[in-house]
């Protein structure tokens, strides 16, 4: 089931593959020998669904999460032009302590001097954490980037996910930042449970200090590296090392 145009339905009328890759990368059934295992073993999916991805759909949605109590929520999407309805919901996202983790465009758009949202908000919006895709040699994807407006890379190259293919589940690679968001956003549900009383700007800090630090995100990144979900789980334990020069505030 899921939300979907102002109610709960189980119409798959309107199935696109793009949300269940994202779930099954954030939430697929561990250790049953079937598949992938997801991120998390034990997580509530919000499901809300757009087909258009316009704004008069979104902000809905976002409503719903608020309303609902949701503590992340994944933005797999991006607008050209700023949607400023949707800067507000999200806004209304902030006093609650909900983060929004938003995702780069898929080419190689520089979001410091070219906008893109909700990613460009990210210096306004604290509640916001931005996201472009790495590969498996740990270099930038195809993707877009910022020193002041990205945070962070994660995977999203050929990756493994859940889909339906002729109405049968399937497994199948999928590429682009909106499956690199997901990893960001199953980490962050991950340290959320770990750390319960941290503030949303506090869990980001973790995620952002926590990266690999490599050459090809450095001049690409906030961070200047690739998430790291370990480092990022002891972040602040004494005795782990971990310390870097970035501080969201």
């Amino acid at each position: 089931t899921c939300y979907f145009n102002g109610a709960i339905t189980t119409d798959l009328s309107y199935f696109i593959q793009h949300g269940t890759k994202i779930a099954g990368i954030i939430a697929a059934k561990s250790n049953n020998g079937i598949g992938i295992s997801g991120i998390v073993s034990k997580i509530k999916l919000m499901i809300c669904k757009t087909v258009t991805f316009s704004v008069s759909e979104i902000i809905p949605l976002i409503n719903y999460a608020i309303e609902h109590k949701a503590n992340i929520v994944n933005c797999s999407w991006g607008f050209e032009r700023e949607p400023l309805g949707i800067k507000e919901a999200i806004k209304e996202g902030k006093k609650n302590g909900i983060i929004f983790v938003c995702a780069a465009a898929n080419y190689p758009l520089d979001h410091d001097n070219n906008g893109d949202w909700p990613t460009s908000w990210n210096n306004e919006l604290k509640n916001i954490i931005t996201v472009t895709s790495s590969q498996n040699q740990d270099l930038h994807y195809y993707s877009g980037y910022g020193t002041k407006t990205i945070h962070l890379a994660a995977p999203g190259r050929l990756i493994v996910s859940t889909a339906m293919v002729n109405n049968k589940s399937r497994y199948v690679y999928t590429s682009g930042t909106s499956f690199a968001t997901a990893f960001v956003s199953a980490a962050l549900a991950l340290t959320k449970a770990q750390f319960p009383k941290e503030t949303y700007l506090e869990q980001i800090n973790r995620i952002v200090k926590s990266v690999d630090i490599l050459p090809d995100f450095q001049n690409k990144t906030i961070s200047g590296g690739r998430l790291n979900l370990y480092k990022s789980l002891i972040y602040g334990v004494s005795g782990s090392g971990i310390s870097t020069n970035t501080e969201i505030s």
